[in-house]
């Protein structure tokens, strides 16, 4: 009969168990939606977060301002802590204050998914010369981002700090359900429970599961505002305690040589896992016309692909970049529509856009071309089993105009750019003047090859950066658009278009164009308008839809993309996006046809054009039918020629790479006092020690 009855229990017991969650995840949960600030390398340091692999685990403290900031880092009476700040209290100053103190663990920063700024003056954590050393210029830089910080480019060593969206950030500040172990509340009512009193021994194997499985039934704990907004007195009845727990676990450090010197060593070869990768990505570059044989006298039309900031996946880039992106993308449009329409059939000279990746990384994708050009394997390296386009090199390049940062109005909303010359007529000393005027610009890695080359630089700003918010999260569309929003009669819109019109008219001009009947060019401001939407608002927008096969526009969402390089092995939706707008607006589009015939004429043996289909504006599945384009829009690899020669410690080219890490985890708690936490220990140890006890008389 007790065999009976022990055997009941214990089913009961375990029918309980594997109904209900597991112990594990009633006690933790975890933040699903955040994003790590992580550890970068380069040929002399390494910069950013990291956090040991057994976690940095503190007591939540909210901080809206100093108050709360100076009793955290003075006063804290349970430490250790995570800071969890409002966006405006992410300064550099709070930053290195947390940082230095002894309480504090790491930090938890609130991101505003709807793009609000805070109320900053200025917020720019780049250094104030990125990229300073790798252009043309030689001893000190300028300071143009005069209001740069360097927290981008700080070391944390063994310090999280991540973001949180809103989303998460309510949820830990305000409610989550968690369980709390308190054994003795259940022990009563089991031992109440004659029909199993006599098989205490099978159920405490399941004490500890049962008791917090039976107690999460039936309390909703809350997180911070109930158990740590009035935890400032260091008593005991303020426990349980709401903390968190954050897992960064870096494997690179030092600096690249190091890193690379140990991704060889065959524990870690042979087993597949390296210790980091280098930064990079794929260039986009795209030829109005097909190319002649002897390429000369080409105009090149730049801009840049990616961005920063300090947490590198909120890198969004809407003046940095975005807003340099839809212009190009306004200058190809408004001349691929004359090839369109057959009123343009050709220019003597040939126009080249390009989009280079990695140049906030040293200048990634620049060098990469520049290095490749120079040692005649541009575009492609020579295969006769291919058709290719021909190969052309730096001194090939006449005219090279390149846009940066051409977004941000000046006083009373007003829009002025700036044109920093680089004339073959100049001298060596007024070339240098005129490179410190514009900073940082991929134009100086081909200048360092062929100072010639004639340059021209368009800029919103004179001798400094004219966005407060450079190299940061907040360089969003809210920074861009300001209080007019986003409509083609924005500001903002009608500025970019207004330069994309005078840029492509000029360009018309110059390149000796094969035309007929052209009396005005002008940029499509609906165009401008959506690569900003798109880019920065929605990815999940119907250009980018129109522009992809259905496979791919199904894993867009309506969210922004962020802009950071990431590593050269892994690819970023924005370089495919931009690789599609650009074959788009320069390509000739054949809509009758089906999608199974576009694919049949795809022939990789052809590399001097690319086929690519589209779903068009039009798009049925049943009816098999898309948009073929045709366009001469090519890839270009943008990794660092410094990995190529296994330069690690090299100083002419990019040495920038990203750690790898076994686990990124951010999840949150409940704690109790150190004396009730060796209390039920202590109790926990008498229990089994008394059911062991029990279960030997029994037998």
């Amino acid at each position: 009969m007790e065999l009976l009855v022990l055997l009941l229990c214990v089913l009961s017991a375990e029918s309980i168990t594997t109904q209900l969650p597991s112990l594990h995840d009633r006690i933790y949960h975890s933040i699903d939606t955040f994003y790590p600030c992580f550890r970068l390398i380069n040929a002399t340091r390494q910069i950013g977060c990291s956090g040991s692999a057994t976690s940095k685990s503190g007591v939540v403290h909210y901080v809206a301002n100093n108050t709360q900031l100076q009793w955290l880092v003075k006063s804290g009476v349970h430490p250790p802590y995570i800071a969890l700040l409002e966006s405006a209290m992410f300064t550099s100053d709070n930053v290195l204050l947390l940082k230095s103190s002894s309480k504090v663990q790491g930090i938890i920063v609130k991101y505003n998914t709807s793009g609000q700024l805070p109320d900053l003056g200025y917020f720019s954590p780049e250094s104030s010369s990125p990229n300073c050393g790798f252009g043309i210029e030689t001893g000190s830089c300028d300071a143009w981002n005069a209001n740069g910080t360097g927290l981008s480019r700080m070391d944390f060593g063994d310090f999280p700090i991540s973001a949180i969206t809103t989303d998460g950030f309510d949820y830990l500040y305000n409610t989550v359900s968690f369980c709390i172990i308190y054994t003795m509340d259940v022990v009563k009512p089991l031992l109440s429970a004659t029909v199993c009193v006599s098989s205490w021994i099978s159920l405490s194997l399941f004490i500890f599961k049962v008791t917090c499985l039976l107690h999460y039934m039936t309390a909703v704990v809350h997180c911070y505002l109930p158990h740590n907004s009035h935890a400032l007195h260091g008593t005991s009845d303020e426990y349980p305690l709401c903390a968190a727990e954050m897992v960064a676990d870096m494997f690179a450090v030092t600096n690249t040589e190091t890193c690379f010197r140990r991704n060889s060593l065959p524990i870690f070869y042979l087993n597949d896992q390296v210790m980091c990768e280098p930064l990079g990505d794929n260039n986009v570059w795209s030829s109005l016309f097909d190319l002649p044989q002897k390429p000369k006298d080409i105009i090149m039309i730049a801009t840049k692909l990616d961005s920063t900031a300090f947490f590198p996946y909120l890198s969004f880039g809407a003046n940095n970049e975005v807003a340099g992106i839809a212009t190009l993308m306004g200058v190809a449009g408004a001349l691929g529509q004359l090839k369109k329409e057959s009123s343009l059939v050709g220019t003597k000279r040939p126009v080249l856009f390009a989009l280079f990746h990695g140049k906030l990384g040293l200048y990634i994708g620049s060098s990469r071309m520049v290095y490749d050009m120079v040692n005649g394997v541009f575009p492609y390296k020579k295969d006769n089993s291919k058709q290719q386009p021909p190969m052309f090199n730096v001194s090939d390049i006449t005219d090279f105009l390149e846009l940066s940062h051409v977004g941000m109005p000046r006083g009373n909303n007003q829009y002025t750019y700036f044109i920093h010359p680089s004339s073959s007529n100049a001298n060596s000393s007024d070339l240098m003047s005129a490179l410190k005027e514009f900073g940082s610009t991929s134009l100086q890695r081909f200048l360092k090859v062929n100072r010639s080359l004639n340059g021209i630089i368009i800029s919103d700003y004179d001798t400094q950066y004219n966005n407060r918010f450079f190299g940061s999260r907040f360089d969003n569309l809210q920074n861009l658009v300001g209080a007019d929003g986003l409509s083609e009669n924005s500001s903002v819109v009608q500025a970019l278009t207004s330069l994309a019109t005078l840029i492509a008219n000029a360009v018309f001009n110059i390149s000796q164009p094969n035309a007929t009947s052209v009396s005005n060019i002008s940029a499509n401001s609906t165009l401008i308008k959506n690569v900003l939407e798109c880019f920065l608002k929605n990815s999940s927008c119907t250009l980018f839809q129109t522009i992809l096969h259905p496979q791919l526009a199904a894993t867009l969402q309506p969210i922004p993309l962020s802009r950071y390089v990431t590593v050269a092995t892994v690819s970023n939706p924005e370089t495919k996006l931009s690789f599609q707008l650009l074959s788009y607006l320069t390509g000739i589009i054949n809509s009758n046809t089906t999608c199974s015939a576009c694919l049949l004429s795809f022939n990789s043996s052809i590399q001097s054009y690319n086929v690519t289909w589209m779903q068009g504006t039009n798009y049925n599945t049943s009816l098999d039918n898309c948009w073929c384009v045709k366009s001469y829009t090519h890839y270009h690899m943008a990794k660092s020629p410094a990995f190529e020669l296994k330069q690690y410690s090299s100083s002419e080219y990019s040495t920038w790479a990203e750690s790898s890490w076994k686990t990124i985890t951010l999840r949150v708690y409940l704690v109790t006092s150190s004396y009730l936490e060796i209390g039920l220990l202590v109790c926990g140890l008498a229990m089994t020690a008394t059911a062991l006890g029990l279960g030997v008389c029994v037998t």
